[in-house]
């Protein structure tokens, strides 16, 4: 059986809902001197990451029921760690769900306001396909931002380096998300740029978002040398194996206390 004939099959018998799950990701502040300051929530299928399942998972139209279950499974964790931590944010992305009109995003606001998550502890990540939706994204994005929800971009395809230049004076976007390959394509582990280029290319960038007032943060960091040459480029904010992964939330949580 192989992955569409399996997800289709648990959606329709609807064990699907037992085997989805929350993973976090812990976020560390630079700029606060290395503390915690919140996590990227993921959806996990019997230990398949997002990536392995949610494209498919949208092609059968059934993605947005499986991140909805994912919100409502992620709040009883988030609401503990705002208990411990109440300046801890908390990030969503957007471009997991299959997004014809503003409902899906209205569902996963509704969720956290009825759970009393104050939607300030909140962060929607987007990505360029999502802002080129023009009329769409700028109706979502103009709504997270009366209601002090922040917008986060990543800065990048898969395939390449994504930076269109004009979004940055048209969206407000309050953080910019360097993901890890790009982290590691930079850093010096292909021989694409020199070791030396990469860093003159990562003071730029950190130069340009800072003039912008546009937070950074580079994902990927899986040792002390990544985190010593971010932390002295000036990166706000990092996360990586270095930190912690799709940690489970009784993990996450513990996270959150030995942090404390």
């Amino acid at each position: 059986m192989d992955l569409r004939e399996k997800l289709l099959a648990k959606w329709e018998d609807k064990s699907i809902f037992k085997e989805i799950e929350p993973r976090f990701t812990p976020r560390i502040s630079i700029r606060d001197g290395g503390k915690l300051s919140g996590a990227e929530v993921v959806v996990f299928w019997n230990e398949l990451e997002a990536n392995g399942f949610m494209p498919t998972a949208k092609e059968l139209g059934i993605s947005n029921d499986l991140y909805k279950d994912m919100v409502k499974k992620a709040v009883p964790y988030i609401s503990e760690a705002l208990n411990i931590k109440p300046s801890l944010k908390f990030t969503f992305k957007l471009y997991r769900l299959q997004l014809e009109n503003p409902q899906p995003v209205d569902e996963l606001i509704q969720i956290f306001t009825d759970a009393k998550i104050p939607l300030r502890n909140l962060e929607f990540e987007s990505d360029l396909e999502f802002v080129k939706r023009k009329e769409l994204s700028e109706k979502i994005l103009d709504k997270l931002h009366r209601l002090s929800i922040a917008v986060d971009f990543v800065l990048e395809t898969d395939e390449e380096l994504c930076f269109p230049v004009h979004l940055f004076a048209d969206v407000i976007i309050k953080k910019v998300k360097i993901r890890k390959h790009l982290t590691k394509f930079l850093l010096g582990e292909t021989d694409s740029l020199s070791f030396e280029n990469a860093i003159r290319f990562l003071r730029a960038l950190i130069s340009f978002f800072r003039e912008l007032n546009i937070a950074i943060l580079a994902a990927g960091v899986d040792q002390k040398a990544e985190l010593d040459f971010l932390t002295v480029l000036g990166v706000d904010e990092v996360q990586g194996a270095y930190f912690g992964e799709n940690l489970k939330g009784e993990e996450f949580l513990e996270f959150v206390r030995n942090s404390a």
